[in-house]
């Protein structure tokens, strides 16, 4: 009989081969971040995060991606994650690796960026504060494979202990910037040795940007001569080329109002509640009218006793929003219980892992 953790290692394993089989033969989508994340959303498609590619990297087939004997044949490859540099709220300097939905992987947002000119002279984009404070929230949230996808690292009392530029990849893989770019230690291992074994034993670590009033933020990819991006601007670039990742594993309306229940089963405010399980409904909703799914009629809400009263809403089996569009709602309307919408942020991500069954 399997154990639980049987289980999770034939899902990984699974997860893993089409991670690779993406990598390889995936769907690309190319132009500007923009028009990228907006084709992404209409085609539900996800893409690679520097987690998922640095998995996949580490285990293509020799030839293929950055591993080809001609090296004129190699391509970069960029992902939806990004770093942020910025300043908490109790005045420290920290780098935040994201690798998870965040404001910049929205095609509004951007657009909105450009439209306003919301970034830096090195064209990084500006982060609502409190979008940048959501990200430092999630510090150590894991996927359901338990991936560690948000890495907030202290810049003046770590960071900036260490060196940047060339060194040798075994020094590069106790770096913190490293680490927290591949999303664990023993991935940046697994990485720099095969990278050793294709590029040499010298990596370049790039040295995080400068901080800002406002939080700043870049997207993260891998070059062609296997070297860190962490750099890419999201400005108005038409050089982009992200791979599609099919999405329909985004939990559906049903999961994540569960899990709000569940999380603030404590809460008296059962009215905030309401309007988030509303809200909610009007997303799936919309999608739904657009051909993304079907109405769920296995799963309607049902008033409890012991919770409070659940929303009165359709829920939908494949229209499915992504994690950023639920977490902004949870800030707009979860926001009473600081503590508890942390913890419910947390638990969402995990229900978020683009190709996973």
């Amino acid at each position: 009989m399997n154990t639980p953790q049987d289980d999770l290692n034939a899902k990984a394993d699974k997860y893993l081969d089409f991670l690779v089989d993406s990598l390889v033969n995936g769907k690309r989508f190319s132009g500007s971040y923009e028009d990228i994340f907006r084709q992404l959303k209409e085609n539900d498609y996800m893409t690679f995060t520097m987690v998922s590619l640095a998995d996949a990297l580490i285990n293509a087939p020799e030839n293929t991606a950055i591993w080809r004997d001609d090296f004129s044949q190699s391509t970069p490859f960029y992902t939806s994650s990004i770093k942020v540099t910025g300043w908490t709220d109790r005045d420290a300097r920290v780098v935040v690796y994201a690798h998870t939905d965040h404001y910049l992987s929205n095609a509004e947002n951007l657009r909105d960026i450009n439209a306003k000119n919301k970034h830096d002279e090195n064209n990084a984009a500006y982060l609502p504060h409190r979008r940048f404070m959501t990200l430092i929230g999630m510090d150590e949230a894991k996927d359901e494979l338990g991936n560690r996808i948000v890495w907030v690292l202290d810049y003046d009392n770590k960071v900036k202990r260490h060196k940047f530029g060339s060194m040798h990849v075994d020094e590069a893989a106790e770096h913190p910037s490293i680490i927290g770019t591949l999303g664990g230690k023993e991935r940046a291992e697994k990485y720099l040795e095969r990278y050793e074994k294709h590029f040499g034993s010298r990596i370049i670590v790039p040295e995080p940007t400068s901080f800002h009033h406002y939080p700043i933020g870049y997207f993260m990819g891998v070059g062609a001569n296997g070297n860190i991006m962490d750099y890419l601007s999201p400005i108005n670039s038409k050089l982009a080329e992200l791979i599609g990742l099919n999405g329909k594993s985004r939990p559906n309306s049903w999961e994540i109002i569960n899990l709000a229940l569940k999380t603030f089963h404590d809460s008296s405010n059962s009215d905030s509640l309401h309007d988030f399980g509303k809200a909610l409904g009007l997303i799936y909703r919309d999608t739904a009218k657009k051909g993304y799914g079907e109405k769920d009629t296995d799963n309607p809400a049902k008033p409890n006793s012991h919770k409070p009263t659940e929303p009165n809403m359709i829920f939908y089996k494949e229209a499915r929003p992504s994690l950023n569009q639920v977490l902004s709602l949870a800030d707009q309307f979860l926001f009473h219980d600081r503590n508890a919408n942390n913890i419910f942020k947390s638990r969402l991500s995990q229900l978020y892992k683009p190709g996973a069954e």
